[in-house]
């Protein structure tokens, strides 16, 4: 028999391949029908909370309720946001908000029909679940609400920290918010039960539990099955407007600070933040680690394989060195053939080892001329320099490293300079 760790994360993949296949179908029917289908999540969220709770673990029960359906609710937020823009993402949350104080109405209206004299209670239904839904209907919107707008936030704070990792960024944002609604919903509806300790554990635990599973397939789903639409901007007088807009303006930033060739960032962008470190550095005391790459024999690549060879040969050397640097390092093309890494915090140890894997992987990785049967490998000259240990400014750091990359060349190229390492 499947184990019930197992059904919670199979459901989790269901109900999220379900929602992804609603919003792949906005071409034909717009986002309608994943507004639908999350409302009617709603009910049954609730009604699975207030009445099934699975064991998983030792004293560890989990309702599928707040476990897979809310879980989806915050993981289409967080789709919507990051596919379509704050605009998207405000009216998910309104109308999230008004199907639950929709319900939650309905419910006490319906609840005076269950002890009339002239009804049929066919299932026994209590009265309890109809007068205790209200409540817990309306603690669910309050905490629904802070949940979404704190999603949008966390995701957007840890954006700015950890670019290129989307998996954490999408989990960390997910569990966290997971962790506050669930102290939010449980104490606002359970808070005098005896039973109060092990539901709100319970539900820390299962909760983070299928956020990793959300998480898992909405990074998936981005990375590989979909990419991000473009819209027109929106005029708007809340929260929303502002992070709408701030979105916008960092990915136009992002965008015009890169190199549209090689991917890494450009000579201004160089500039700015090799001022900025330079101070940071005088402040904190810290190492900073300057490397710079030339290619070799660059002009000789595009005068016998011609121009598109050697932008393709660009293109690639600023792929490799974008995969070997962390996400605090920043790689630009600082010139023509020529490459720069700032390396925040680091000692000329750490520079070596990182100038000579991006020397050995170039010459491992990178060939020109395949295609007219003359293979021919392409190689680096790396040179390399430590702020302050080894210079007093900016400009003394660029000399030295320039120094020692143009030693490297006069020693035969394809070379790794940098201090004497005792």
């Amino acid at each position: 028999m499947i184990s019930q760790v197992a059904l919670f994360g199979l459901e989790s993949v269901v109900v999220s391949l379900l929602l992804l296949f609603l919003y792949r179908l906005r071409p034909f029917i717009g986002l309608s029908g994943l507004y639908i289908a999350l409302g009617s999540f709603q009910f049954m969220q609730v009604l699975l909370a207030l009445s099934i709770y699975v064991e998983i673990l030792p004293g560890i029960l989990v309702s599928p309720g707040s476990a897979v359906m809310f879980t989806a609710s915050l993981f289409a937020v967080l789709l919507i946001y990051i596919e379509e823009d704050a605009v998207g993402a405000r009216k998910l949350i309104y109308g999230l908000a008004l199907a639950n104080f929709t319900m939650s109405s309905l419910l006490v209206l319906f609840s005076f029909h269950i002890d009339h004299p002239a009804t049929n209670n066919f299932f026994d239904l209590p009265k309890d679940l109809f007068l205790q839904s209200p409540r817990v209907w309306i603690v669910g919107t309050i905490a629904l609400i802070v949940d979404t707008i704190l999603l949008v936030l966390i995701f957007e704070f840890l954006s700015r920290y950890l670019r290129g990792q989307l998996f954490l960024r999408i989990f960390l944002s997910i569990t966290l918010v997971l962790i506050v609604d669930t102290l939010l919903f449980v104490t606002g509806s359970f808070v005098e039960r005896p039973e109060y300790g092990a539901i709100l554990l319970s539900g820390i635990v299962g909760k983070c539990a299928m956020g990793f599973f959300y998480s898992a397939s909405l990074t998936f789903y981005l990375r590989f099955l979909d990419k991000p639409a473009q819209h027109e901007p929106v005029a708007l007088n809340d929260l929303f407007n502002v992070l709408t807009y701030r979105q916008k303006y960092e990915q136009l930033r992002e965008t015009s600070a890169k190199d549209l060739l090689t991917g890494v960032y450009n000579r201004a962008s160089f500039e700015q933040k090799f001022r900025e470190e330079i101070s940071k550095s005088k402040n904190t005391g810290r190492t900073l680690g300057l490397i710079l790459i030339d290619v070799d024999r660059f002009k000789a690549i595009n005068d016998k394989f011609g121009h598109p060879e050697g932008d393709r040969v660009l293109t690639e050397i600023g792929r490799l060195i974008r995969s070997c640097c962390r996400p605090t390092d920043m790689p630009c093309r600082y010139g023509g053939e020529e490459f720069a890494i700032i390396l925040t915090n680091t000692k000329a140890e750490a520079a070596m080892v990182l100038g000579r894997r991006i020397n050995a992987l170039t010459k491992d990785s990178i060939k020109v001329g395949g295609a007219e049967g003359i293979a021919m490998l392409v190689t680096v000259t790396v040179g390399i320099a430590e702020y302050p240990t080894e210079a007093d400014s900016a400009a003394d750091l660029i000399r030295l490293a320039d120094k020692r990359l143009y030693e490297g060349k006069s020693q035969g190229r394809d070379q790794v300079v940098g201090p004497m390492i005792r």
